[in-house]
């Protein structure tokens, strides 16, 4: 999964990655993403395009030009595609997409015998709750992705994604489709990580201050310090993806967004504005500050299920939201 430009990671830079990991197969959510992608990795990997296919000429012309795999999801995607081979037109192949239990895209079971007419090279679905293991709807799912797919004897059979993968065999058939978990994301929510980190962010200290007790931090003044702090200004905002509610009420809550100084967790405080936040760095010595060093928010020590859970998001929308001022720096370590 390389949709929302790899999950904010950076399409261009990470399938090249992927590729000689030895993934050959790819899936982006829009057409213009497959654009993007076959620009980038060239013809020798199949790309397909989750969120539907052709239903006019022009469309179907970018498909075609760029060799992108359609996964249909509706009746009329599937006549206009049939149609296009009936005509004998130079298609790609494509995939067929049904709906389970998710009730967002996909056709319906009694539509299987509609869709043997696309000839699809692939078949799937998409899991419900696949991060709970021990859900019903998971073999419930499984049970009746089962039947579906054994109308499509020649095709291939996908239903599981991150967490899906670790549903155990009857979850994996041919192909899965790893996204979060590729990025450093936690797939097994309450269990260790079985992921490595994968980004790490840091952004500069701009200015230090002290504050006295009773003055109050950032717009509207939510935040009264309640002792003597010393704070540090951060070039951190909702513009760079960050959320706007990421301190907690009091820099002593269990609660809220923190960054690293000096191994030191350091509370957000009051509300983080476009461009700029602020930290409490009173517990880091004073000696060891300085403006212009370092602090982490993503990484080692702040995974990126922790910042989401401390701002009230999930880690897909940490990642997906990482903004376009941030410099990225690629290391490839090894693939194996």
């Amino acid at each position: 999964m390389v949709k929302a430009d790899a999950y904010g990671l950076g399409l261009r830079q990470v399938a090249p990655v992927l590729t000689r990991a030895g993934c050959a197969t790819f899936f982006v959510a829009h057409a213009s993403e497959g654009v993007a992608l076959r620009e980038t990795l060239g013809r020798g990997c199949a790309i397909l395009v989750l969120n539907g296919g052709p239903l006019d000429d022009d469309a179907m012309a970018l498909f075609q030009t760029h060799g992108l795999e359609p996964v249909l999801s509706s009746l009329p995607e599937v006549a206009f595609w049939a149609k296009a081979r009936q005509s004998g037109a130079a298609l790609p192949g494509c995939a067929v997409h049904f709906d389970t239990g998710l009730n967002r895209l996909g056709l319906h079971a009694r539509d299987s015998e509609a869709a043997r007419a696309v000839s699809p090279r692939l078949v799937m679905s998409h899991f419900i709750v696949s991060e709970t293991v021990n859900d019903p709807n998971n073999a419930a799912q499984i049970a009746r992705f089962a039947e579906i797919r054994a109308a499509f004897p020649q095709a291939k059979a996908s239903l599981a994604n991150s967490s899906g993968i670790f549903l155990g065999a009857a979850a994996l058939h041919d192909l899965v489709r790893p996204g979060f978990a590729l990025y450093g994301g936690n797939p097994c929510p309450g269990s260790l990580n079985p992921m490595r980190n994968v980004v790490r962010l840091d952004v500069p200290l701009l200015l230090l201050r002290d504050v006295a007790p009773g003055e109050t931090i950032g717009y509207g003044g939510h935040f009264t310090a309640p002792r003597a702090m010393r704070v540090a200004t951060l070039p951190l905002g909702y513009a760079d993806g960050f959320a706007r509610l990421a301190a907690a009420p009091a820099p002593d809550a269990k609660t809220g967004a923190f960054a690293i100084l000096e191994g030191r967790a350091c509370p957000f405080l009051g509300r983080v504005s476009m461009d700029l936040s602020v930290i409490d760095v009173s517990a880091v010595p004073h000696a060891a500050l300085h403006p212009g060093m370092m602090a982490q928010i993503l990484g080692p020590d702040i995974t990126i299920d922790d910042c989401a859970a401390r701002t009230g998001r999930i880690g897909y929308e940490v990642l997906t939201s990482l903004g376009r001022r941030f410099q990225r720096v690629y290391e490839e370590t090894g693939t194996e």
